[in-house]
């Protein structure tokens, strides 16, 4: 069972997601930091709350699958239900 500050900060990094997903796929992963505002955004986020890279990992492949955000996305041994 996730602890509350879990769901917390999934439901906000969910809550990006849902942003994000309205721009163009091609748009929001074309670049890096430095050259897409989008990437750009994405990484200021993760770095103001001090969440872990992996969530920012997770949170791409999130977005290029077009599924919700699991923070164990970036485990390749990990096998949702």
């Amino acid at each position: 069972m996730k602890r509350d500050y879990v769901k917390a900060q999934d439901a906000e990094i969910q809550s990006l997601l849902d942003e994000m997903r309205k721009v163009p796929t091609h748009e929001a992963l074309t670049g890096n930091a430095r050259t897409n505002p989008h990437r750009a955004r994405v990484a200021a986020f993760f770095k103001e709350r001090g969440f872990p890279a992996s969530y920012a990992s997770s949170f791409w492949i999130a977005f290029s699958h077009g599924v919700p955000f699991d923070r164990n996305y970036h485990n390749p041994n990990y096998r949702p239900c």
